[in-house]
């Protein structure tokens, strides 16, 4: 059985996740531990971001079967692949996340402002798909997520 702990101190929120991928060190950790998933503290710079994160931790507690057509419970690949990605938002204030849970066992970040719709999946193995729907058009897919690939995105998405 997973579980999931999160532990906020007054009103700085101590989730802050650090781990190494590729030689990469991020400013977060999630990891699986002796008694489940191990959540330790968010940068106090962080805001918004804190909700969404809970909610894909959340997700990580799903049981199998949870939609019942067969749905994989999220794992920890891809809910560290969502928190990377929230990590990389520059953009100040910008909408909150919807986080969906994936059959396939991923997680899926949906962002909208008025006719702009922004998709990121995130799959079990830490890969990342984005999909960018302007109103009724057919959505375009983004192929790279470096830190200033993101902020262009948010760019588009919030000049609607």
């Amino acid at each position: 059985m997973m579980t999931a702990d999160a532990v906020t101190i007054q009103s700085q929120p101590t989730m802050r996740l650090e781990y190494q991928q590729e030689r990469k060190s991020l400013t977060h950790f999630l990891g699986q531990g002796v008694q489940g998933v191990q959540v330790i503290k968010v940068p106090p710079e962080w805001t918004w971001q804190v909700e969404p994160i809970k909610k894909i931790l959340g997700a990580l507690l799903l049981p199998e079967n949870w939609d019942s057509y067969g749905g994989h419970a999220p794992g920890i690949g891809s809910a560290a692949a969502a928190i990377d990605f929230i990590a990389q938002i520059t953009h100040e204030d910008p909408p909150r996340p919807r986080v969906v849970p994936l059959g396939t066992g991923g997680v899926q970040l949906e962002w909208r402002n008025g006719q702009r719709e922004l998709e990121v999946e995130c799959s079990p193995d830490g890969s990342i798909e984005v999909l960018k729907i302007e109103g009724d058009s057919e959505g375009e897919q983004c192929p790279s997520f470096n830190t200033a690939d993101i902020t262009s995105l948010f760019s588009w998405l919030l000049a609607a």
